[in-house]
């Protein structure tokens, strides 16, 4: 019983981490998407303004 605990309170350590990195991302996806859109689409743009001939 006395080796049962520590694994239990790991455990519960371990959880309460997860959670808070899931929360951090959750908080955080929005800005990424947002961000990684914007960078796509300005990557496409430059793509298609370098492919044609503007002489």
């Amino acid at each position: 019983m006395k080796k049962l605990i520590p694994y239990i309170l790991g455990f519960l350590v371990c959880a309460w981490a997860v959670n808070q990195a899931v929360k951090l991302i959750m908080e955080v996806w929005h800005i990424l998407a947002l961000g990684g859109g914007l960078l796509f689409i300005g990557w496409l743009a430059f793509q298609v303004i370098n492919r044609k001939d503007w002489r």
